[in-house]
């Protein structure tokens, strides 16, 4: 099983990160993200250890976020579920020097 997942908010992405499984069992084929967004469910599959959710809205919820590792003993069990959220909008006052605004 995958072991340490990761999902870090971006502004218009998630960003899922995890540890590939130790032992292996087999050669390792791929791994397969699952997850939902409003409903729907998807599943991708990528080679690498990470992967970008992406075309997502500012303060948007991505739940069920789980990753499986296939292997040519087949494909292992999930791993922990995750859930989490698009940044929101950034502040329109971040980076300035707040005692030069006029009130």
């Amino acid at each position: 099983m995958v072991s340490n997942l990761k999902a870090e908010g971006r502004y218009f992405s998630i960003n899922v990160y995890w540890r590939e499984p130790v032992p292996l069992n087999g050669i390792l084929l791929n791994y397969t993200i699952k997850y939902t967004i409003n409903g729907t469910s998807s599943t991708q599959t990528t080679k690498l250890t990470t992967f970008m959710i992406s075309n997502l809205t500012l303060n948007m919820r991505v739940s069920n976020i789980s990753v499986s590792a296939t292997t040519g003993g087949g494909e292992g069990p999930l791993s922990e579920i995750l859930n989490a959220f698009t940044l929101a909008r950034p502040c329109k006052y971040c980076g300035l020097n707040f005692m030069r605004l006029k009130m």
